[in-house]
């Protein structure tokens, strides 16, 4: 019983490490913009970014936390399922609130600049480079 949890809670921990990698900011010259934006629209997503950057990095380091408290009840041999389910829940729940701060970001970008473009540029067939403009380039607005 304790090794079928015990795989349970690492093929869950090995799914949640892998989403966080493609959810990484990309970088290379593929994810840089094909076109400029203007100084305002810059100046206006500069200010944006700014504005929920505290947010994001508190939800990235409470899910960092609960990562590592699971890992730490996992390791230990200790583990009660209870505790890791109600980590589990917990870890979900910060997830939800990162995705929805960012789909909040979006979405003020959208309303304030016009700029609704993410992902995939329209003349390009591979993975996309997020927002046009140098502000999204690198992850310079971290998320």
């Amino acid at each position: 019983m304790k090794q079928s949890l015990l795989c349970l809670v690492a093929t869950i921990a090995l799914f949640s490490f892998s989403a966080l990698a493609f959810a990484a900011p990309k970088q290379g010259p593929r994810h840089n913009t094909t076109r400029e934006l203007t100084t305002e629209q810059m100046q206006t997503i500069e200010g944006i970014a700014a504005a929920h950057q505290e947010k994001l990095y508190d939800l990235r380091e409470q899910i960092w936390a609960k990562h590592t408290e699971l890992q730490a009840l996992t390791t230990s041999g200790k583990a009660e399922r209870s505790d890791i389910q109600g980590l589990i829940k917990d870890l979900s729940a910060l997830r939800g609130a990162l995705h929805r701060e960012r789909v909040a970001i979006r979405t003020e970008v959208a309303k304030q600049t016009g700029i609704t473009q993410m992902g995939r540029h329209e003349d390009e067939t591979g993975p996309g480079a997020g927002y046009h403009g140098k502000a999204f380039e690198h992850g310079m607005i971290g998320y």
